[in-house]
């Protein structure tokens, strides 16, 4: 194992202590600008890309751990609204 994977969080725990939780939905949304309540991956709380899938084709996978994800997660598609921020988050 190379030095630099050593202490890597690859469950994303860290990530998750750090986003806005939804228990109702399990759902994961950003905390932070400039992206403020942008649905996450529900895998790690983290944003998530298209990568080649081998096959001539395209995949969404969270960019923490790989794994392929739906779409809505962490792409930039799913966000909060103000009307369901307030609920969601008891504000």
């Amino acid at each position: 194992m190379s030095n630099d994977t050593v202490g890597v969080d690859r469950t994303g725990e860290r990530l998750k202590k750090e986003a806005n939780h939804v228990p109702s939905s399990g759902r994961f949304y950003k905390s932070n600008d400039p992206h403020k309540n942008m649905r996450l991956t529900d895998c790690c709380a983290a944003t998530s890309t298209h990568m080649d899938d081998g096959s001539d084709g395209w995949v969404l996978c969270c960019k923490h751990c790989y794994h392929t994800v739906d779409v809505g997660e962490g792409d930039g598609n799913e966000y909060l609204t103000k009307y369901w921020e307030e609920r969601a988050f008891n504000v």
